[in-house]
């Protein structure tokens, strides 16, 4: 028998034990270490709008947007 396929029949026993668990009680955490909240950055702009300049490579472009042949028939 493969390697693989005593390592994969582990992990799915593994995980049926896990759903047998009883976690009827157990309240959903934010954070599993109590009292510390997950630290967010604000939300900057860093590169401005290039699309022009990417867009002087292509073959092919219509009112900002990139012509492509058309895959469908």
């Amino acid at each position: 028998m493969p390697v693989y396929v005593t390592s994969l029949s582990s992990i799915v026993n593994f995980v049926d034990e896990l759903s047998q668990a009883d976690v009827g009680t157990v309240l959903p955490m934010a954070h599993p270490l109590d009292g510390q909240h997950q630290r967010l950055r604000t939300d900057e702009v860093t590169a401005g709008d290039e699309h022009e300049k990417y867009q002087l490579n292509a073959p092919a472009v219509a009112s900002g947007l990139y012509v492509v042949p058309r895959v469908i028939e």
